[in-house]
């Protein structure tokens, strides 16, 4: 591997990681290295299309009892066990597939955290949702919110805020 290393045909991209190109997409980076983790917050607003700002760190979504992520440009949010595979779902980013909770599963997270936003932040993900409400599943919505202790408030906000 070492003599790879010097005649430039193999690159250390982090610890533990070697490509072939020197210039590896850093989503799929972290696919690889954190496989159980889930994209979610700021990150999936993002790459979901419903915000224009791209984010300074890349928001992931991990069992409580998983690993610490140490990394500077990883924000890590703990999830309890019976809620955190509700919505996870794999897209095509960029050529990479990334797993990711659905548009469902981030108006629950949205209206959870909105406090966390600025306003107009907030606000321009509020707006996108409702370009897009007719094509998202009603059904699959309320049955995520079942599994959340204060869905009940956390759906009569959506109702206010999106439909």
């Amino acid at each position: 591997m070492r003599k790879n290393i010097k005649e430039g045909k193999l690159f250390k991209i982090v610890n533990g990681y070697y490509s072939d190109n020197p210039k590896e997409d850093e989503i799929e980076i972290i696919c690889k290295r954190y496989p159980s983790a889930v994209f979610t917050m700021e990150s999936a607003f993002y790459i979901m299309g419903l915000t224009k700002t791209k984010p300074n760190k890349y928001y992931l979504a991990t069992k409580r009892e998983a690993t610490r992520i140490k990394d500077k440009n990883i924000k890590q949010y703990l999830i309890k066990d019976d809620i955190f595979d509700k919505g996870i779902t794999t897209i095509n980013y960029k050529g990479t597939d990334i797993k990711i909770y659905d548009k469902e599963r981030l108006l629950i997270e949205l209206i959870r955290n909105r406090f966390m936003f600025s306003f107009d932040y907030y606000k321009e993900i509020i707006r996108n949702y409702r370009k897009i409400i007719n094509k998202m599943d009603g059904y699959k919505l309320v049955e995520y919110l079942s599994h959340f202790k204060n869905g009940k408030a956390i759906y009569e906000k959506i109702m206010y805020e999106v439909y």
